[in-house]
């Protein structure tokens, strides 16, 4: 008996364990999460976090080389998707257009910036602002920042990163912080469920085209008071405005 246990390689003994874990996760931490699950992906304690994301709207992910950042950022994508807030989303890096829609808008979209450092750096900011996140709020989106180093502070007023992680119970505790001083933690568990749907090797050279997007888009739907308030009246601007929001998929 001892010798055919022996013969046994890991790779196929693990995997007859997989059910009696899956139990032990299901005892030791049968915990609320949110109403949404992510298929077995799973915020716990995650809902003050959900709320201040919906509030700043700008999300930085901090940490080091394979610390789960770009992980998060794919996990609350599906999660905004799947409760109705964004349409879809635009990366600068390959996405499983199944798990999430993709679209190339920064309207009522999930903007998700990996290695954003790359392109909106903190230390130029204090001589440019590149444009990363304007107007969010009323295009109705969320910016998100996987990055080692810092990007601009004004595209981060919400930071999260990952604290310690549990591999073998599929759990990742976050920190977070946000510019009013508030902070907490929350567990992304069975985080692996993520792992096939976005490209971990990619290296994004560019952005995308998403501040080329971003800006096209501003454009369309930006204007000045000085024409509107001087010569129409208040109900035919209204009209003018709910038919050109239409039209760019703005809400």
């Amino acid at each position: 008996m001892a010798a055919e246990l022996s013969s046994l390689s890991v790779a196929s003994f693990l995997p007859a364990l997989n059910p009696y874990i899956e139990k032990i996760r299901s005892f030791f931490f049968a915990v609320p999460a949110t109403s949404v699950t992510l298929r077995d992906v799973q915020f716990v304690r995650g809902w003050n976090f959900q709320e201040e994301l919906l509030a700043w709207r700008m999300l930085g992910l901090s940490g080091r080389l394979r610390g789960g950042k770009t992980s998060l950022a794919v996990a609350l994508a599906r999660w905004l998707y799947l409760n109705g807030h964004v349409r879809g989303i635009f990366a600068n890096m390959p996405i499983d257009p199944s798990y999430i829609p993709v679209v190339r808008s920064c309207l009522n979209t999930v903007v998700l910036l990996d290695e954003s450092w790359y392109f909106n750096d903190s230390r130029k900011s204090a001589n440019k602002f590149e444009g990363y996140g304007a107007f969010f709020g009323k295009l109705g989106s969320y910016l998100i920042s996987p990055s080692v180093h810092a990007p601009d502070k004004r595209t981060r007023p919400l930071l999260a990163w990952r604290e310690w992680d549990r591999w073998a119970l599929g759990m990742w505790q976050y920190k977070y912080e946000n510019i009013a001083g508030d902070e907490g933690s929350f567990i992304l568990r069975n985080f692996d469920a993520t792992f096939d749907h976005y490209d971990h090797r990619f290296v994004p050279l560019d952005d995308g085209g998403i501040l080329e997007v971003l800006m096209r888009e501003i454009n369309e739907i930006g204007g000045s008071v000085r024409p509107v308030l001087t010569h129409k009246d208040w109900k035919e601007y209204q009209s003018e405005q709910f038919h050109k929001r239409q039209a760019t998929g703005a809400r």
